[in-house]
């Protein structure tokens, strides 16, 4: 499920709430954790998700 959105940071605490068709896709509900990788840009990973070799070798090239 591919997608660009952009949001807007919601308090001075740097609150940025997650698209509703993402939520939806991975059913990922309030009180629910996630997975960020960041570095300059974030990586959020929905609990669950499993991730491929190919997919963890291009975060790792990303985050370098």
């Amino acid at each position: 499920m591919p997608a660009k959105d952009i949001r807007k940071v919601l308090s001075e605490k740097g609150h940025v709430t997650l698209p509703k068709p993402l939520r939806d896709y991975h059913g990922i509900k309030k009180g629910d954790e996630v997975e960020m990788i960041y570095d300059s840009v974030i990586v959020i990973i929905p609990k669950g998700v499993k991730l491929d070799e190919e997919k963890r070798k291009a975060l790792k090239k990303l985050l370098e």
